[in-house]
């Protein structure tokens, strides 16, 4: 089984998936249910990350801040290394602290 597949647990369906389809109308859900149902699996190697993507996220944004700027820095490694394990590239950064910004375009 993949991380896509059979997202709905516990119902009649069992859905195999390779991807989530957009331009349909559940395309939303489905994306948000497998990002929350990867967010459980991956609760005790990145914890913060995991509570911030499943608390702080809305529709395709992660709304979240930091005390610092080296917390900032490392909490932009883990999430993105989440993210990316599942197949969610992150493209688009917005920060207040103009380096941490310059860090994250070096790196792109």
């Amino acid at each position: 089984m993949n991380d896509v597949e059979s997202f709905i647990s516990g119902t009649k369906w069992n859905l195999p998936l390779q991807a989530v389809t957009y331009r349909t109308s559940l395309a939303p859900y489905l994306s948000t249910a497998c990002l929350m149902k990867f967010t459980v699996q991956e609760r005790e190697k990145f914890p913060q990350e995991s509570m911030v993507l499943s608390q702080e996220f809305y529709m395709d944004d992660v709304l979240s801040g930091c005390g610092n700027v080296t917390e900032a820095f490392k909490f932009q490694d883990d999430l993105t290394a989440l993210l990316v394990s599942a197949g969610f590239p992150l493209r688009k950064w917005c920060w207040k602290e103009p380096s941490i910004l310059e860090q994250v375009l070096t790196e792109a």
